[in-house]
């Protein structure tokens, strides 16, 4: 396998990419075991100087790429579930590295977030997770695998019972999905909402996406400011609910941690911008909403690590590969901004 970009003449690079071909638990579409390698591939055409904060990280930070970490299946009767991504991502955290892991499917965030969390906790640190999505994954076992992709999300939160996780882009989620949040809902203060440890921002209700956006801005232009946030107001006894990158800000800034991890499956873009993946949904995130929040939320938090998972090659198409190794050199290049690289 070829190298992310170029092995950096660095002798002690910072970003250490993490290949993972895991694809076990698919249940639509498959392939998400190419997904490291179309990934790299792609990235060899990138500019890797940041034109937006001029800078180029592989240069002044480095960029290694190891070899692939291949896990057999992962189900109910995995005493230790994806531990040998969550040494590898250990011991890059124990060297003061910044891991990102390439997917595969979605399940094995656990392994990598997991590390993320207890190294943190070794050091009485908590840590928030920024998560994007069309699914919400927060099914506790699906096909009789509590190990499957479709339960990423519930199975971290099991196995870090301290974590805050905000999801973003979410428009698939089933009722017993939506059961089991208003359950934990139930759990929580209504004058203390943040201590719901799981936040979720629908695709349907993104600023820019909503009635109210369009309806104010052909009727009431002069009154929009799109950085405003919470409930606008379109007439007397009309109001409607939306939210912008200032919201998810704001929501990890109530949570109280200084450190977050992104885990990004690339189904929460948009399938007309990412058909590459087992279940591409309509309605998603474009390019810049993902990109300009992952840039603001580096400025105001510690990012530690990350992981791009569930692009599924197709043949001959490589717009959506590029598309990902872009979003995994942005990620990097947001980090490299927040340490004035």
């Amino acid at each position: 396998m070829k190298h992310f970009g170029y092995n950096s003449d660095i002798e002690s690079p910072y970003f250490e990419i993490i290949p993972c071909p895991y694809d076990k638990t698919t249940s639509y579409g498959h392939g998400t075991d190419k997904g490291p390698e179309g990934i790299i591939e792609a990235s060899q055409e990138l500019e890797f100087y940041d034109d937006e904060f001029e800078i180029d990280p592989a240069e002044t930070l480095g960029i290694k790429t190891y070899p692939s970490v291949n896990i057999e299946l992962q189900d109910k009767n995995t005493k230790e579930p994806f531990k040998d991504l969550y040494q590898t991502c250990m011991d890059s955290y124990r060297r003061e590295k910044f891991p990102l892991v390439l997917g595969g499917e979605h399940s094995l965030s656990l392994g990598s977030v997991k590390a993320a969390y207890d190294y943190l906790q070794s050091q009485g640190k908590g840590l928030t997770l920024l998560h994007f999505d069309a699914h919400a994954d927060l099914r506790q076992e699906y096909q009789e695998n509590p190990y499957s992709h479709a339960c990423a999300i519930y199975s971290i939160y099991k196995a870090c019972p301290k974590i805050k996780i905000v999801s973003v882009g979410i428009r698939n989620i089933s009722i017993g999905e939506c059961q089991w949040l208003r359950g934990l809902e139930k759990q929580v203060d209504e004058h203390f909402l943040e201590e719901m440890p799981i936040s979720i921002f629908y695709a349907r209700d993104e600023f820019y996406k909503t009635y109210a956006y369009r309806s104010a801005l052909k009727e009431f232009r002069e009154e929009v400011n799109p950085q405003d946030s919470g409930e606008t107001r379109l007439s007397a006894g009309s109001s409607m609910r939306f939210w912008g990158s200032k919201d998810i800000i704001e929501t990890m800034r109530k949570y109280g941690n200084d450190n977050f991890y992104i885990s990004f499956d690339v189904d929460g873009f948009d399938s007309s911008l990412m058909p590459s993946t087992g279940t591409p949904e309509p309605g998603g995130l474009d390019w810049y909403t993902p990109t300009n929040l992952i840039r603001e939320a580096c400025q105001k938090f510690n990012l530690i690590g990350a992981d791009v998972v569930e692009l599924a090659p197709i043949d001959q198409l490589h717009g959506p590969d590029f598309l990902v190794a872009k979003l995994v050199y942005k990620i990097i290049s947001s980090k490299a901004k927040s340490l004035n690289h």
